[in-house]
């Protein structure tokens, strides 16, 4: 007896246990009716698994790949009850390799976020893969649909080839459940509940007077709410309550008499009353199309409908004779005014360029001549100012180009050639070696630097009008031009020097009614420019390979003689001549000559009656020395003057002309003698003068001798000198 009771207890948990799983409406494995997933070629075995594989312990030599393809899908199928539930369509296909032969099994493993439950099952393979295709020739693939999953959640589906590999042979998917709408969904049970899938099948139709709807019933429905709304006259909106009909006949409802208002004024929106949704159930809408005949017109809009064509008429049949008879003639319009030219300013501009040989940098100059000769413009070219850059520096230089074009709201013309590329992708790949042409050798390579300048205004968008972007065709193409200026307008020269110019300008060429041009082809320096452009083209054609040669390291410098003169050039190329002497170094040897290199003094006392004159004679002899020598006279005299007299020289230096010049004194005339005296001794012998003042001292009486007793004493000390 206690085992019968043992028994229904047991019956009755494995009932109980079987309800909760079939009642469930989370994620799950509906159970398998067919564990069979066998094809042609190899054997297959589905069952449920614990989300836990031997590889995950024991790492296995070779593993498959991961899969090639992995879709996953919404659907709707019958579960063990029979019920109607959304699942997850996943479909695979394994990759076309040789790995395949290791392939021993799938692992598919569903996660639900939301709940964080997670439901695996696997697919194990009884034999190894025959090939890696199908006996079809198309890649194997496998199907499983058996997860039940719920509405409005989110799903991540994995696709785990076995052996596993650290989740590198695995695909992942994610996937949103809708609610019943789109996808099938709508076919569900659940759906179908709240009047997802009913089809009313709705037809509104005019029978007499009176607006009709018909409508296909639901079964399940206990009655229908039917809401009419008139989109023109609100007064006719209405909100009925329709009973439920005979089962398998459609229903029929008369809403109001049609009156003016067609059917397709009217808007219905009808919903089933059922117990499992009440009166939330889901709204149909329906709106009828306007087939139906408008309502008929008063009086008022025939007589519109007349009384406008008849106007028209008479204004036109007065409008035709005026015309005719000559009387109304429009009047000629006045041609629209044509907008001024715009005034040119000069404005400067920077050339940038490349120095791939001398022909190309003469190509450049004449260009810069022929802007700055036809235009008036202020060009920049760095071969012109070789003095400022070496006294500033390239890179000091450069800047200083680059804040005055700014500040002068000038332009940056870029001339691109063969050249340019070259560097610009030297300059983008450090391990390519530097590009030094042969006529950078003599100047700097300054396109590398400048472009290292500018390049930041393009890398952060602030390029602008400033610069402008243009090759010479008949040297370069389009592929010549570096790829930082992608986004900017390419200018072909010469045949866009018009657009250039307007460009520099910051004016329009084309207004409305108006096209500018400037003058180009008569211009000053065109031809020169066209003549350079000619011979650069030429030698290019006659060297092909003239840019590798021009980067050789040791080529010599190109002979002078091999370049053409240009005549009428604005700007010419002058290289001075070095002359090598035997020595070569240079040797300055002064020459002094004997004479006429010096000037000297030489008094001369002249004895004069009654005064000795000393005169001061210049003479051009060959001593370096000037001398004062007085000489003093023997005979008696009261004063020596000393009086300076140039001498004019004659054409023999050796011979002087003396010119005396003296002042007689009356000897009668009363003189201080003495005085004078002093002031003689005082400048020739002042240490006489001392002897004689502490010696002698004058007396009254002394003084009163006059000249005898001063020229006494003047011969006593004359003698003591001889």
């Amino acid at each position: 007896m206690a085992g019968g009771l043992a028994g229904k207890l047991v019956v009755v948990l494995l009932l109980c246990q079987s309800g909760i799983i079939t009642s469930s409406n989370g994620l799950r494995v509906i159970p398998l009716n067919n564990t069979d997933c066998s094809q042609e070629g190899i054997q297959c075995t589905v069952m449920k698994s614990s989300c836990m594989d031997i590889s995950w312990i024991k790492p296995f030599k070779w593993t498959p790949s991961a899969p090639e393809r992995i879709d996953v899908n919404p659907g709707v199928r019958k579960n063990e009850l029979g019920h109607r539930v959304p699942v997850l369509e996943i479909k695979w296909t394994l990759a076309k390799d040789s790995s395949i032969l290791d392939l021993q099994g799938v692992e598919l493993s569903i996660v639900q976020p939301s709940t964080n439950q997670q439901t695996c099952v696997q697919f194990h393979f009884g034999n190894q893969f025959p090939s890696q295709v199908s006996p079809r020739g198309e890649a194997w693939q496998f199907v499983f649909n058996n997860f039940e999953v719920e509405r409005s959640q989110t799903y991540h589906v994995t696709v785990q080839n076995l052996p596993r590999q650290n989740n590198a042979n695995s695909k992942e998917q994610s996937i949103y459940i809708t609610e019943c709408i789109g996808e099938g969904l709508g076919l569900t049970d659940i759906c179908c509940k709240s009047g997802y899938c009913w089809k009313p099948n709705i037809s509104v139709e005019i029978i007499g007077n009176d607006l009709v709807m018909n409508f296909d019933p639901l079964e399940e429905a206990e009655f229908y709410f039917l809401l009419v709304t008139n989109n023109h006259i609100p007064k006719y909106n209405k909100h009925l309550r329709i009973p439920q009909g005979a089962k398998g006949l459609r229903l029929n409802q008369t809403i109001y008499p049609a009156t003016f208002s067609p059917a397709c004024w009217y808007k219905f929106q009808i919903w089933p009353y059922m117990s499992t949704c009440e009166a939330d159930c889901l709204r149909l809408n329906f709106k009828p199309e306007c087939t139906l005949p408008s309502p008929k017109p008063v009086k008022r809009m025939y007589m519109s409908c007349i009384a406008a064509p008849v106007t028209l008429l008479f204004f036109g049949c007065v409008l035709l004779l005026c015309c005719l008879c000559g009387k109304i003639t429009p009047p000629p319009l006045p041609p629209p005014p044509t907008p001024p030219p715009p005034l040119p300013h000069i404005k400067k501009v920077w050339l940038i360029y490349s120095a791939d040989h001398t022909r190309y940098v003469n190509v450049v100059i004449k260009f810069a001549d022929f802007l700055r000769g036809a235009w008036g413009m202020e060009v920049i070219v760095d071969r012109l100012h070789e003095g400022e850059i070496a006294e500033e520096g390239h890179m000091t230089w450069l800047c200083h180009q680059k804040k005055m074009i700014e500040d002068s709201d000038g332009s940056i013309l870029v001339l691109c050639s063969r050249g340019t590329r070259e560097k610009w992708n030297a300059r983008l790949t450090t391990d390519k070696q530097r590009v030094t042409l042969r006529e950078d050798r003599e100047l700097k390579d300054l396109f590398t630097p400048a472009i290292t300048i500018i390049s930041a205004d393009f890398q952060n968008g602030l390029h602008n009008e400033q610069y402008i972007i243009a090759y010479f065709e008949e040297l370069s193409d389009l592929q010549d031009i570096p790829s930082l200026f992608n986004s900017c307008l390419k200018y072909n020269l010469v045949r866009d020097l018009q657009d250039i110019f307007f460009r520099i300008q910051r004016k329009e060429r084309h207004c409305p009614r108006a096209q500018y041009d400037v003058p180009q082809e008569g211009a000053k320096g065109y031809e020169n420019l066209r003549k350079a452009l000619k011979r650069c083209q030429a030698w290019q054609e006659k060297h092909l390979n003239w840019f590798n040669e021009e980067c050789l390291p040791n080529l010599a410098k190109e002979d002078e003689s091999e370049t053409e003169q240009e005549e009428g050039s604005d700007t010419i190329r002058c290289r001075p001549l070095l002359c090598d002497d035997e020595p070569c170094i240079s040797k300055i040897t002064p020459i002094i000559n004997d004479a006429d290199v010096s000037m000297k003094v030489e008094p001369v006392t002249v004895t004069g009656p009654p005064s000795i004159h000393v005169e001061l004679n210049l003479s051009e002899g060959r001593s370096s020395l000037q001398t004062l020598q007085p000489i003093t006279a023997s005979e008696v005299v009261s004063t020596y003057i000393q009086e300076p007299c140039l001498e004019v020289h004659v054409e023999d230096p050796g011979i002087f002309a003396n010119q005396d010049s003296f002042v007689e004194l009356d000897q009668t005339s009363s003189i201080d003698v003495e005085a004078a005296a002093l002031r003689f001794l005082q400048l020739s012998q002042p240490g006489i003068l001392e002897q004689y003042m502490s010696i002698h001292k004058p007396s009254k009486e002394s003084q009163d001798e006059g000249y005898a007793t001063w020229n006494n004493r003047l011969e006593h000390h004359s003698v003591q000198d001889g």
